[in-house]
């Protein structure tokens, strides 16, 4: 039988055997627990790092007259100019390039078809994504253009004070003219901007009445599908504005439509008819708009902070409210990122989150005229007066 020494010896090794393996336990516990911690430290630090600069990756050699001009095309550029349209990867490299003989070139696209009119003329020309082009040749002179993913193209045409919206089918060879809509200066106004929805069947239009000395606002909706096919001009819906102008007119997706005034926006859903969504009223006017297929953006000039000369805003498509921020930038440039909103002057830029932390705060090392958010990577494409430059984000931000 074990002495009384030897049993307190024994009571005490498994005691302490007990404290070491509750010590290996809470070590092989603690230890992934501290890594997942480390590693979410670091994706927070990353995800709200302020960056001063950027480093190239790559750059091509600019080739161009001095009135050319460039837009984002998926994750490529579109560059136009009075004597034609070219794509081009981020490397210089042209995809497809076509020509034609145009004083006031404007583009718009919609996935792989680009329309180029010629404003104030009667010639559109429509690229299918490649250098092969179809030619539309209007009646009447035109003031604006859209165009959906199928490269059917609409246009207002305006002749001896006298306005019409046409729909196109570049693609019909006997018959491109699918729909002529005359407008009635008296009855509708005169139309100053359109909205082609993606699918090529939806069209919503601004227009502009005075009557006595005073300008007032409506939207017409047309539908071009079956729901359209027995209203008269295929009008399925319309709304009265008052005294608000609507400046532009944008089809966010399929379905969703934005309608942009000085004060604020008007979101509507049109799957065949127009429902209202959402209303937003500002109480400043606004300096600058950027959408997307999700969200909007505004920036509001701000009167109440003379530090701070502008309020970022955006919004889902349903009127909430995801940011709002007071900005002192220096800008001529807007547009929107990955739930990003990007600020540029020619010499510097800012990039703001939607959580409200920034991105990017830095000048330039050269004059710049583009900045794109590149969609497939977290890179941005870079135009100056020499190169197209792909850049990535670098350098910490300094504390003053």
């Amino acid at each position: 039988m074990p002495s009384l020494s030897e049993r307190s010896e024994q009571k005490r090794y498994l005691k302490m055997k007990k404290r070491k393996k509750i010590i290996r336990m809470t070590v092989l516990i603690s230890a992934p627990i501290v890594v997942i911690l480390m590693i979410a430290f670091y994706f927070l630090f990353q995800a709200n790092r302020t960056y001063s600069g950027y480093e190239v990756v790559s750059k091509a050699e600019k080739i161009e007259g001095n009135d050319a001009k460039y837009i984002a095309y998926g994750d490529d550029l579109l560059k136009y100019s009075k004597d034609g349209a070219c794509a081009m990867n981020m490397d210089g490299e042209i995809l497809w390039n076509g020509s034609y003989d145009y004083e006031k070139p404007f583009a718009v696209t919609c996935g792989k078809y680009v329309a180029v009119a010629d404003i104030g003329a009667k010639q559109i020309s429509v690229f299918d994504g490649t250098e092969k082009v179809k030619v539309i040749q209007t009646e009447a002179a035109i003031e604006q253009i859209s165009i959906a993913k199928q490269g059917v193209v609409a246009a207002i045409l305006e002749e001896n004070d006298k306005a019409k919206i046409c729909i196109y089918n570049p693609y019909d060879a006997k018959d491109m003219l699918k729909v002529c809509i005359a407008t009635s200066t008296d009855s509708d106004g005169y139309p100053v901007s359109i909205a082609l929805s993606k699918d090529g069947q939806k069209l919503v239009t601004s227009y502009i009445n005075i009557s006595n000395g005073v300008i007032s606002s409506s939207l017409n909706f047309y539908n071009f599908d079956n729901v359209g096919k027995n209203r008269v001009d295929r009008i399925v819906g319309s709304r009265p504005l008052g005294t608000e102008i609507v400046a532009d007119i944008q089809f966010l997706n399929d379905s969703e439509v934005v309608a942009f005034t000085k004060n604020g926006f008007y979101v509507y859903k049109m799957k065949e008819t127009p429902v209202d969504v959402a209303k937003i009223k500002e109480k400043s006017n606004i300096k600058s708009v950027s959408y997307n297929d999700e969200y909007i953006a505004l920036v509001t000039e701000n009167d109440k902070n003379p530090t701070s000369s502008y309020i970022a805003k955006a919004y889902t498509t349903s009127g909430k409210k995801v940011l709002e921020k007071e900005i002192g930038y220096s800008y001529n440039q807007f547009l929107m990122g990955n739930k990003e909103l990007i600020f540029y002057s020619s010499t510097e830029g800012h990039i703001l989150r939607f959580r409200g932390s920034e991105k990017l705060d830095c000048e330039f090392d050269s004059v710049v005229s583009y900045l794109f958010p590149l969609q497939s990577s977290s890179k941005y494409c870079m135009i100056d007066g020499d190169y197209i430059k792909q850049i990535s984000l670098t350098g910490r931000k300094k504390e003053k």
